[in-house]
């Protein structure tokens, strides 16, 4: 049992087994989660052609399956501290065909550093895993 003081290491807890069952339980814990990644791309869909896209918490690349899908010129990178899910998200983006336009940060945001800009970037049900305000505002 962890201490309630401990920080959460979200990199611990997503490990590979979590990381397998992830996409089943999310969406009995969140029916339209499906419906989410769809909204993201209706409201992305005024980004350029080639776009650059930043998912941080990348998870199993369930956002990047669907944009990648919908925008098939766009490029992205994929940055979660879990290393069990971005082996997930890499088995799921290479089954789809996409594996050459998607680059993978395994690290926190805060961590990471592009030579790339994006023209949009999510953080889509990562703010939870974070503990405090400072923190998620950092």
């Amino acid at each position: 049992m962890s201490r309630p003081d401990a920080a959460f290491d979200a990199a611990a807890h997503f490990d590979e087994a979590s990381a397998t069952r992830y996409d089943r339980r999310i969406r009995s814990f969140c029916p339209s989660y499906d419906a989410l990644h769809q909204m993201t791309a209706a409201w992305l869909s005024r980004l350029p052609e080639r776009a650059e896209f930043l998912s941080a918490g990348s998870g199993t690349g369930a956002e990047i399956l669907v944009l990648g899908r919908r925008f098939p010129f766009w490029r992205f990178t994929a940055v979660d501290v879990s290393s069990d899910m971005t082996t997930a998200c890499r088995r799921r983006v290479a089954a789809a065909g996409m594996a050459e336009r998607v680059a993978y940060f395994r690290g926190r945001l805060q961590e990471f550093r592009s030579a790339t800009s994006f023209d949009a970037a999510s953080s889509i049900f990562v703010s939870h895993f974070i503990a405090g305000r400072e923190e998620k505002l950092a």
